[in-house]
């Protein structure tokens, strides 16, 4: 059927109109949803007013939000593939977790145990400025607690997770047990008073039984070969110059702890260069971090020529020349850290069972999962037992202890074990 001309003119108008129509309905789109306050950026993101956007996430069909409360910036799913739902549920979520925090789902699912410890720290740090700061909660807190949920939601720890925790950490002291407790109160007690959980979130403490004491694991003579000896070559298989500085750092703090009975963490790692000084022509060290059981609030404690030549970790090779001759008038009052690089923290019991591992998948040795970093104090300790080096009562002062917990778990291994055991101990060092 042909078409007149006037027909076909016709349409033509018509079809002009209609596109006419449909530009002005997309303007009045666009000025509409700019009068309201949206801003369309693309298909997959659109931002709304007030700090809010809508997107999606490839894994996701439903529309995900993005908004600020208080500086904060918090993520979730609408649930919905409906914009128009999405953009209630959006702006409704932003107006209830700024009149009603402590009951929005944001802050529940917003913050994680990595995030609110250092917070909590810094909290406890502040609120103790007069009167003495307990670093042991602060040390729980930041090396045993986070380590171990780091991700976990503050409002998702419940009673089994903390049963599992203690389980796993098989606590032999009703101290550290209630230290422990402590530490997780307040951190809690912090996450409530911020309005990061609920009161009905703080899990109850399940029953905690302290473990039997076990025998202490400690290095055999053959174990030390084999660590000291591959040390260098697992120290220079990386291409890190910062991870080879931390590598040849735990070297060092290796040397120091097997030949002074220390315990890892804080009580070798705060030791500065004037905490190390001379009297009646021997070297000490004080130990001012970790366990302390004097009124003074130290121990010093006499170091051998390893454990000094250990510390020339943190000093630049043209400081020293020769044997304590590096041992200057300006380190004397330095408040520099003699074991942490930066001054910071070195997190070298990590590092350690990184060492083991390398020596494992190289097939040169593999070592039992309780030989850890702090198997060198007790390396130490039961070397000095076993030789007879010093009086029991001076070995327990020095490695900050005592002369029941040192029978209660070395006297049953080293009535075992042979007189040579530790022949030529320091040649490992060397």
């Amino acid at each position: 059927m042909n078409c007149r001309p006037a027909d076909y003119e016709s349409r033509s108008l018509n079809i002009y109109s209609l596109k006419i129509s449909g530009l002005k309905l997309y303007l009045l789109q666009v000025f509409t949803k700019v009068f309201m306050g949206v801003y369309i950026m693309s298909k997959d993101w659109t931002r709304l007013n007030n700090g809010i956007a809508l997107y999606h996430q490839k894994t996701s069909r439903y529309w995900w939000c993005r908004l600020k409360v208080d500086g904060e910036e918090y993520k979730f799913s609408t649930k919905t593939v409906d914009f128009d739902e999405a953009s209630k549920i959006a702006y409704s979520q932003a107006i209830y977790a700024e009149t009603n925090p402590e009951q929005s789902m944001l802050f529940s699912k917003s913050h994680t145990v990595k995030k609110v410890i250092p917070k909590a720290i810094a909290d406890l740090r502040d609120e103790t400025i007069k009167k003495k700061i307990h670093k042991q909660y602060i040390d729980r807190l930041e090396n045993h607690i986070m380590p171990h949920f780091a991700d976990k939601l503050i409002g998702r720890i419940h009673s089994k997770d903390l049963k599992d925790y203690f389980k796993l950490k098989k606590l032999v002291s009703q101290t550290t047990i209630n230290t422990e407790k402590r530490a997780f109160r307040i951190l809690f007690e912090y996450a409530h008073l911020n309005k990061l959980i609920k009161q009905s979130d703080i899990p109850a403490f399940p029953k905690i039984a302290k473990n039997k004491a076990q025998q202490r694991d400690y290095f055999t003579a053959e174990d030390l070969k084999v660590l000291m000896s591959n040390i260098e070559a697992w120290i220079e298989d990386t291409k890190n110059l910062k991870s080879m500085a931390l590598r040849r750092n735990l070297k060092y703090q290796i040397y120091a702890l097997a030949n002074s009975g220390l315990r890892p963490g804080d009580e070798l790692e705060t030791i500065q260069y004037k905490h190390i000084f001379t009297k009646n022509h021997q070297y000490f060290a004080r130990i001012t971090g970790g366990k302390i059981h004097t009124e003074e609030n130290y121990r010093d404690i006499p170091i051998n020529d390893i454990f000094l030549e250990a510390t020339k970790v943190g000093l630049n090779s043209l400081t020293y020349e020769k044997k304590f001759s590096w041992y200057k008038t300006d380190l004397r009052e330095s408040e520099d850290f003699v074991f942490r690089m930066d001054n910071k923290k070195t997190y070298s019991s990590k590092r350690f069972e990184q060492y083991k591992a390398w020596l494992k998948k190289k097939g040169i040795h593999e070592f039992n999962e309780d030989q850890s970093l702090y198997s060198f104090r007790h390396t130490y300790i039961t070397k000095q037992l076993l030789n007879n080096e010093l009086p029991v009562a001076v070995l327990a002062s020095q490695v900050g202890s005592s002369i029941i917990m040192i029978d209660k778990y070395y006297s049953k291994i080293v009535s075992e074990m042979k007189s040579d055991e530790f022949r030529n101990y320091a040649e490992n060092f060397s």
